[in-house]
């Protein structure tokens, strides 16, 4: 751990190593009731976490300021993009507009519209889904455990619920759902439509099945989602970072998360671990596998904007 934190110092300064008891000034409840000495990396002087509903809101309202003569529309769905010869036509439930440049950033339905015009034939798509727990707020900060090397699936965390000032979040879980949006089953067409069950598919989710470790893992987090044996069962995970946590105090988040469009890479036969993107220099992108959690929304945005510029240069 002392290695990683000397290679990431450059870019990271206020990265620190805690021993046990530094941790327990920060975190206490991390601390409380575990036994033998523990150590932490650190960074306590930058912001962890936006609320990226009203961050976009900040946007829209600002643009709405500044350049009235933008058009905004929300709301309304994108039916088609064709592509012509000096651009692209988007129909939409709004009628059509003409553009030079299309940025689409829809997740799984990314791929889909990708498919549709040609692109991305080498991709399928593993619907993930992410649930969450709720306890009495407990953390100050967000505590993560560490990643398995094996699991293509983010460890279990915890972190202060930015809509629910007084809960912590554990989480999250880790589904697969035959679904491109969760809690939408009209979905399910689509992702058949994005992910036809062809041999590259199966040997990628056979390989994956074949690893022991994660087939244990996948069978939890099936289990994580059922009424009662659930939160029992989480309940080992989430004490990983809280020892002295009790069920009575695990209440499952009823519709928080959503879905991850994992992309299966038919060519090389693995998961596309990361996020995606198809870009065949037409002047048309394709964002998939969005960030969870939006931690890098904006740094994708600045580089598809200097892409943007490139192609209207």
């Amino acid at each position: 751990m002392a290695v990683s934190v000397e290679r990431f110092h450059p870019h990271y300064p206020d990265m620190e190593l805690l021993d046990t008891d530094a941790i327990a000034t920060r975190e206490p409840s991390v601390t409380a009731g575990r036994r033998g000495q523990v150590m932490a990396i650190s960074i306590a002087n930058e912001y962890t976490a936006v609320n990226s509903h009203k961050l976009a809101r900040s946007f829209e309202q600002q643009v709405r300021v500044l350049r009235p003569d933008y058009e905004i529309q929300l709301g309304c769905s994108v039916r088609a993009i064709h592509q012509g010869e000096h651009g692209f036509r988007i129909d939409s439930d709004n009628g059509s507009l003409l553009a030079r440049v299309v940025v689409v950033s829809a997740g799984g339905h990314s791929l889909l519209f990708a498919k549709r015009m040609g692109y991305g034939k080498h991709y399928a798509c593993l619907p993930v889904a992410g649930s969450f727990y709720h306890t009495p707020k407990l953390l100050n900060g967000k505590v993560y455990t560490i990643q398995s090397e094996k699991l293509p699936f983010a460890a279990v965390h915890g972190d202060p619920d930015l809509l629910e000032p007084e809960m912590t979040r554990f989480g999250p879980t880790a589904l697969v759902l035959p679904l491109l949006e969760r809690h939408n089953w009209r979905t399910l067409a689509d992702l058949l439509r994005v992910t036809q069950p062809d041999l590259p598919v199966l040997k990628v989710l056979f390989t994956l099945l074949g690893e022991a470790e994660i087939r244990r893992y996948m069978m939890r987090n099936i289990l994580f989602e059922l009424p009662g044996i659930g939160k029992r069962l989480f309940l080992d995970d989430a004490r990983k970072i809280i020892p002295l946590l009790q069920v009575e105090q695990l209440t499952f988040a009823k519709r928080v998360g959503g879905i991850r469009p994992v992309m299966i890479d038919k060519q090389a036969l693995k998961l596309h671990l990361g996020e995606a993107q198809i870009n065949p220099g037409t002047g048309i992108i394709f964002n998939m596998t969005p960030s969870p959690g939006a931690t890098s929304c904006l740094g994708n945005a600045a580089k598809d904007f200097a892409t943007i510029q490139e192609l209207m240069a």
